[in-house]
């Protein structure tokens, strides 16, 4: 059995109205012995606050759908991080929520790289709202507006 990437609709949409946690996400699957050589993993992970499903960690994030293995390491140190292994399917790209006006999949991508190569700037479509995300953050930063001199 494939691992199977669940996200819980009720609870993905109290978590944001409440900005509490609360279980809705989840990896279902059975336990394996791990492959001699599982190859190159594909680092993914699910933050309610900023996307709706599992995304990819580096570069856009984009809809997992389907893996041959999810490795989950919990330890004390870091937080929960997924690894993925062997055969990946990644759908769409996803648009993160907009901080300012809630809504999703509206947002399009202004620049791809900040001075650390991890920071996204954003520009909402339905409000015309910036925003940034930075590698590691659990929320978007607003990006203030500059006034226009007169």
């Amino acid at each position: 059995m494939r691992p199977e990437f669940c996200v819980q609709p009720g609870g993905l949409e109290r978590v944001r109205k409440e900005q509490r946690k609360n279980v809705h996400a989840f990896i279902r699957g059975k336990t394996v012995e791990a492959p001699d050589d599982p190859g190159r993993p594909q680092s993914v992970y699910y933050n309610p606050y900023l996307y709706s499903t599992f995304v990819t960690s580096s570069g856009l994030p984009f809809m997992v759908l389907a893996a041959d293995y999810a490795q989950i390491i919990c330890d004390e140190n870091t937080p929960h991080s997924v690894n993925l292994y062997g055969s990946v399917t990644l759908g769409p790209y996803q648009a993160p929520l907009c901080p300012h006006c809630m809504e999703e999949a509206v947002a399009s991508p202004l620049h791809h790289r900040g001075q650390d190569g991890h920071e996204h700037l954003w520009m909402c479509g339905t409000c015309e709202h910036e925003f940034r995300s930075k590698k590691g953050a659990t929320r978007f930063e607003e990006v203030p507006r500059t006034t226009e001199a007169k």
